[in-house]
């Protein structure tokens, strides 16, 4: 296994009326689980990844379930789960391979009244072959975005909230038309709107009630089905948005804050940028519950404003704050990340006291260390405890030992951890193991393809682990390494074969981008030949049009009397550049006739002997092209 630098702390407050937390407590018992993501849901329930993609719940008072421990989700055991996210009546699991697993009770995303889902099942259909990076779940709604920029809802769409342009359900997800051809870099849900960051511009669509979609005044619509961009932030570059029940709110690059919506402040439907304590702060993340705000700086402050009737701004009290402020209880702790609940909020820190010997006290007992009571790490944790509550040695594998098959000091919890640990894992692994012919499913979750031909060539070398009970603690460590390392390769396959499906999808899209710019570029040379057929045509047309109007500049003047200046008559003359340096003079004759004066030649393009042998070959042509009918004895 590879050792960590440290572990990270949950912290959570807020809750319901009878059980509020008003300031931020420890969950003791995420010790170990190297937390990598949070969601709150509902009723003060918690969801959370591991950063080897183990899915757990815990903290709530839901309908079904109530417990306070982790309790993993046994039925995505084996798939690596990146992130949940909660919603009031579904929750979904994104896997590392870009696949969503979606489960909870929920009619409108079922297509039927009995469409309770409570073990988790894989989305298909247009998400076939499409890599999804995020996900977002409204009360009755979610959305999806993949790795392509494309955005896809289903639920329930009244109030337009699915963006389809109508106010229909969709029982599966459907790609938003409108949008198609923009880049979607993320997305939030509230309970009847949704928020989408598309090309670093906001849109908002849904219900625009308390000016929540932060549309101008003078938009008199009460619904907006389609995604529509929101005006007034023109300017501004997001990279976060976050939506609550009549509040949107969003971040910009530069760290700034803006909400609209009515959900803080009664009777203000405006778009506001948040000043107050965060004017001097630039903020890296935010998040929204039903009523309330927290936002995460990037020195690892955590300031949270709006109701706080039940305790989830994390101050101390019942009251509600009209602008941010500083939560105290978390000063000095290396905040990473921030989420809301409808009613509580969470954070999640990295264990500073890992890094150095900064604790005065056990961890356990709650001793001061001195003289007599010395400091002892413990080899899975990494805090400090006494000898009293670190005396046992355990030879599993610890996440800070430096050596395997080789029994470390541990602390009383951790070693309780792991040894309940090793047997359970052993008892559920050899237990699918012998129910996998004849169950091909877990749950409702697929197995992998390759599982069969890995797994069986493996049941030799895990047999003697339960056959044997004599074994050392040292081989049965070893045993449950190559236990872990198979289900890693399954893991590892199942990615292979997403990504191979992805690769395909991709190339077929290129294949058909490609004929599509082919098509491109033929339409293009077509039109292209025919506006230089065009060009040429009008071209001629002008040649022809000079011509004409010569002629008939010569036959008008043919007919007209010379005018005469005592006994001679004057004669009208005219001069054409036949072309680049060849300049040709007529006169126009008193019967009509044209005559030939004199042809002039540039020198700067002819010399002598070039200019009279040009005359001579083309004396003919210009002839015949301007009808000249006389030569002048200067014709040359």
């Amino acid at each position: 296994m590879t050792p960590f630098t440290y572990y990270r702390d949950v912290y959570i407050w807020g809750g319901t009326k009878s059980n509020a937390l008003l300031l931020p407590k420890l969950l003791e018992s995420t010790t170990m689980l190297d937390v990598h993501n949070i969601s709150l849901g509902m009723e003060n329930a918690m969801q959370l990844t591991t950063r080897w993609g183990e899915a757990y719940f815990c903290w709530g008072e839901g309908k079904t379930v109530k417990t306070l421990r982790p309790k993993r989700v046994e039925s995505l055991v084996g798939v690596h789960v990146d992130l949940i996210s909660s919603g009031e009546h579904q929750m979904c699991a994104l896997t590392l391979s870009g696949e969503l697993y979606t489960w909870g009770n929920n009619k409108y995303y079922y297509g039927s009244e009995d469409s309770n889902s409570w073990l988790p099942r894989r989305l298909s259909g247009s998400l076939n072959g499409v890599y999804i990076t995020s996900v977002a779940c409204g009360a009755w709604h979610t959305a999806i975005v993949s790795n392509s920029g494309e955005l896809f809802t289903y639920g329930d769409g009244t109030f337009g909230v699915l963006g389809h342009g109508d106010v229909r359900n969709y029982p599966n997800p459907k790609q938003v038309e409108s949008i198609k051809g923009l880049r979607v870099k993320a997305v939030a849900c509230g309970p009847w709107h949704t928020a989408a960051i598309i090309e670093n511009k906001l849109f908002t669509w849904g219900d625009s009630d308390k000016g929540k979609l932060g549309h101008s005044c003078n938009d008199k619509r009460k619904v907006v089905l389609v995604p529509t961009y929101v005006k007034q932030l023109f300017g501004h570059d997001f990279v976060q948005v976050s939506c609550g029940n009549t509040i949107t709110v969003v971040l910009t690059s530069k760290g700034r804050v803006y909400t609209m919506g009515s959900g803080l402040k009664p009777g203000d439907n405006s778009i506001v940028e948040v000043h107050g304590r965060l004017t001097e702060e630039f903020v890296v993340g935010i998040s929204s519950g039903s009523y309330h705000i927290a936002v995460l700086t990037s020195k690892g402050n955590v300031y949270t404003w709006g109701k706080g009737e039940n305790g989830q701004l994390g101050l101390g009290d019942t009251k509600d704050r009209m602008s941010p402020s500083f939560v105290d209880a978390l000063r000095g702790k290396k905040v990473e990340k921030i989420t809301c609940g409808s009613s509580s909020t969470a954070v999640v820190c990295s264990d500073m006291s890992l890094a150095g010997d900064g604790n005065l006290a056990c961890r356990g007992c709650g001793g001061a260390f001195g003289f007599t009571r010395k400091k002892r790490r413990c080899y899975n944790c990494g805090r400090l405890f006494c000898g009293a509550c670190s005396s046992k040695r355990s030879a599993c594998a610890s996440s800070l030992a430096p050596k395997e098959n080789r029994a470390f000091r541990v602390c009383n919890g951790c070693f309780d951890y792991l040894q309940s640990s090793v047997s359970c894992s052993s008892s559920v692994v050899f237990s699918k193991l012998a129910a996998y012919k004849e169950l091909p499913r877990w749950g409702q979750v697929l197995c992998p393809r390759n599982f069969t031909e890995i797994f069986e060539g493996s049941i030799s070398i895990r047999a003697p682990l339960l056959g044997h009970d004599h074994l050392s603690s040292t081989a049965a460590a070893s045993n449950v390494d190559k236990i872990v390392l198979l289900e890693e390769i399954v893991k590892l396959k199942a990615r292979v074969d997403s990504l191979e499906k992805l690769c395909r999808t991709r190339e077929e899209k290129i294949i058909e981008n490609r004929k599509e710019t082919e098509k491109a570029w033929s339409v293009a040379e077509e039109e292209t030949a025919k506006s230089k057929e065009a060009k040429e045509l009008i071209q001629a047309l002008t040649l022809e049009f000079r011509s004409l109007c010569n002629r008939n500049l010569r036959s008008d003047i043919g007919r007209t009397n010379p005018v005469k200046m005592g006994s001679e008559s004057s004669e009208l003359e005219w001069v054409e550049e036949h072309q680049p340096g060849i300049y040709i003079s007529f006169t126009a004759l008193p019967d009509g006739k044209t005559c030939l004066k004199r042809v002039r030649f540039s020198r700067k393009n002819f010399n002598d002997r070039e200019a009279k042998r040009w005359w001579e070959e083309n004396q003919q042509t210009v002839c015949r092209n301007y009808r000249v009918d006389v030569y002048s004895a200067s014709d040359t």
